[in-house]
């Protein structure tokens, strides 16, 4: 075993990744998803970024179709209201 910060040897704890510059269009995305209901949150999150169809979603979250389509609706209607604000 290496113990770490000997001389000429690296480990993973030593190295670090680049970092690119914060996104401000993704960093107001994530504002306003932050600050949405966790029903709404959830579903998105879901639907959104997993690329769950409805019926997976439903089934994920114990839901019944009509309220994953209700709250994504809901959900994405506030978004877009609070991205807007953001310009």
């Amino acid at each position: 075993m290496v113990a770490k910060g000997t001389a000429g040897t690296a480990t993973a704890d030593d190295w670090q990744a680049p970092v690119a510059a914060p996104d401000p269009a993704g960093l107001a995305a994530r504002s306003a998803l932050d600050r949405l209901p966790a029903g709404q949150r959830t579903v998105i999150v879901c639907r959104v970024l997993l690329d769950l169809s409805t019926a997976e979603t439903a089934a994920v979250l114990n839901l019944a179709e009509g309220t994953v389509r209700s709250r994504l609706s809901r959900g994405l209607a506030e978004l877009r209201v609070a991205l807007e604000e953001k310009e």
